[in-house]
């Protein structure tokens, strides 16, 4: 088991970290990290009680991802259509319960057509930093991709294309 911090993307194609691992995988969301159990409750106690003739499903988003409200009121058996002042208090338990403990199950991924970054490359040993080139051969300068540096995809992958990419510009 490990634990990890941070922000996960997950989008209709499923999660951007996903099974690395022979077994399963199933990853435990606290979509309010900052907040304990009985301040996550009283937030949502009070936008129930200032906004109670609105729908749950309409105040919840306000609060959560958009895309998430429906799945995490199927997990608490709560019916989206539901005015909020007729939320029952042992429904909004489980709510914030749900909402403190997401859990899902990573399937699969979607293969090597659709990967964003693939692990593995040239050993960072084998680089200067100072022009991207390699210390095995002359001429030759290694940036982004190729190299062994694993990161979240997205960003971070492409900062690290543009920066050993003008290193190396700037040396060769």
């Amino acid at each position: 088991m490990s634990r990890e911090v941070g922000e996960l993307l997950h989008d209709s194609e499923g999660s951007a970290y996903a099974k690395s691992f022979e077994n399963d995988v199933v990853i435990t969301l606290d979509l309010f990290p900052s907040e304990d159990m009985g301040a996550l409750r009283q937030r949502i106690q009070t936008v129930l009680v200032e906004q109670s003739n609105k729908k749950i499903k309409n105040s919840l988003s306000e609060l959560i991802a958009p895309a998430l409200v429906d799945t995490i009121l199927m997990l608490s058996h709560i019916d989206g259509e539901t005015p909020n002042h007729s939320v029952r208090t042992e429904d909004r338990k489980i709510l914030v319960a749900i909402l403190k403990t997401v859990s899902m199950s990573v399937a699969g991924l979607l293969g090597k057509e659709k990967a964003i970054v693939s692990s593995g490359g040239v050993a960072l040993e084998e680089v200067d930093f100072k022009t991207m080139q390699s210390r095995l051969i002359s001429q030759l300068y290694l940036v982004g991709d190729v190299l062994d540096v694993d990161r979240p995809s997205g960003g971070y992958s492409l900062q690290l294309c543009w920066t050993t990419g003008y290193v190396a510009g700037s040396h060769c």
